[in-house]
C-alpha cells in the first residue's frame, strides 16, 4: 500500500472507488447503525501516498486509548520500521503522554500535508464488553516496556484505586470516605490515578501484588501487572461489563468480583434488563473487608508455598 511500509497479511485493503458513492455510504451507515466494526479492513479513495490518521476515540479513557486507539497500530508494526501517523493537537495529558512515550519508531505529526491521503486504522474484534484479539493486551504492554521492565512486584504492595463522586460521573463509591480508613487499616494504600503521571501509574500496577477498584477504565492499567496478581473488582452482579474478567484471564491475573454493593438511593433503578447500569454505588464495607482479608491470606499462603515469586 503506497506510503505504508508494513501491513500485516490479515488486513484487507479496499479501493472505495470500486463502489459507487451511494453504495459505499450505505454500507458504512449500515455498519455503524448495527455497531459492526470494519474488522481488519482499510478503505482508501485516492491514488495519493497514504498516511495513518489516529482517530480520537475518547482519548481520556485509558481502556479506549490503549485498546481502541493504540492497539490497532499492531497491524502496521513490525517492531522496527518507522510508523508515521497524524494526531492533531489535543490538550489531554493522558493521550499526549501515551503517544509521547511510544517507541521512537512511532512518529507523530500534528499537521496534515497536502497530496497525502489519511486513512483510518482497521478495526479489531471488539465485542460489547470484551476484546477477542489474543495479541492486544501483550502488544500494548510491551510498547511501554522501557517504563516497567526494571520495576519488580513487591510483597505486600496492596493498592486501592479511588473512585470518588468528585472525580467520576459513573460508578463512584459514595461511601468511599468511610471505606478508605478501613482499607488503610488492612495495610492497603489508596491512589487517585488522576493525580499520578503516566509513568508512575504504569509502575504502580507493575509493583502491585493485589489491586482493588471499582469497575471502570482505570482498571485498563492492569495489563502492566505481573501474572498471578490478585484483582478484586467492585461492581454490581451484572451479566455484562466483563471487560476486566477477560483482560485478567488474558494476562494470567487472578480476578474476583465483589458484588456487595447497593444502588445510589437518589437515582431510580431501571427495570429494563437490557439497560446498562452505570450508577453510583454504596459498598457493604464489612463484607468487603472480609473479602479483602480472605484474599490477603490467599496471597500470603501462595507466597509461603512458593507459588508466587515476589520481592520483599
Amino acid at each position: 500500500m503506497a506510503g505504508i511500509p508494513f501491513l500485516r497479511e490479515e488486513i484487507t485493503v479496499v479501493d472505495a472507488r470500486s463502489l459507487s458513492p451511494e453504495k459505499f455510504n450505505e454500507y458504512m451507515e449500515q455498519g455503524f447503525n448495527k455497531k459492526i466494526p470494519f474488522i481488519h479492513t482499510i478503505y482508501y479513495h485516492k491514488n495519493f501516498l497514504k498516511r495513518i490518521e489516529l482517530i480520537n476515540n475518547l482519548d481520556h479513557n485509558p481502556y479506549h486509548l490503549f485498546f481502541y486507539m493504540i492497539g490497532p497500530f499492531y497491524y502496521f508494526d513490525d517492531g522496527s520500521t518507522p510508523i508515521q501517523y497524524f494526531y492533531g493537537e489535543h490538550s489531554r495529558y493522558l493521550s499526549n503522554e501515551a503517544l509521547r512515550l511510544l517507541p521512537e519508531r512511532f512518529q507523530r505529526q500534528t499537521e496534515k500535508y497536502q497530496r497525502l491521503e489519511y486513512i483510518q486504522m482497521p478495526g479489531c474484534r471488539w465485542n460489547t464488553d470484551w476484546i477477542n484479539e489474543t495479541w492486544i493486551y501483550e502488544y500494548v504492554k510491551n510498547l511501554y516496556k522501557p517504563i516497567w521492565e526494571n520495576t519488580q512486584q513487591e510483597r505486600g504492595k496492596y493498592v486501592y484505586i479511588c473512585r470518588s463522586k468528585r472525580n467520576n460521573k459513573q460508578r463512584a463509591i459514595l461511601n468511599e470516605d468511610l471505606l478508605i480508613p478501613v482499607l488503610k487499616g488492612l495495610g492497603i494504600s489508596c491512589y487517585a490515578l488522576e493525580d499520578m503521571t503516566f509513568t508512575d501509574t504504569v509502575r504502580l500496577f507493575k509493583s502491585a501484588q493485589f489491586v482493588i477498584g471499582s469497575h471502570g477504565a482505570g482498571l485498563a492499567w492492569l495489563i502492566f501487572c505481573d501474572p498471578e496478581t490478585r484483582v478484586l473488582e467492585i461492581y454490581k452482579n451484572k451479566l455484562l461489563k466483563e471487560h476486566y474478567t477477560y483482560l485478567c484471564a488474558s494476562c494470567n491475573l487472578k480476578s474476583f468480583r465483589f458484588t456487595g454493593v447497593m444502588d445510589d438511593p437518589d437515582v431510580p433503578v431501571s427495570t429494563d434488563p437490557k439497560q446498562v447500569d452505570d450508577g453510583h454505588m454504596i459498598v457493604d464495607i464489612a463484607s468487603l473487608e472480609s473479602a479483602v482479608k480472605q484474599l490477603s491470606k490467599d496471597i500470603e499462603s501462595a507466597y509461603t508455598d512458593g507459588r508466587n515469586t515476589v520481592h520483599s
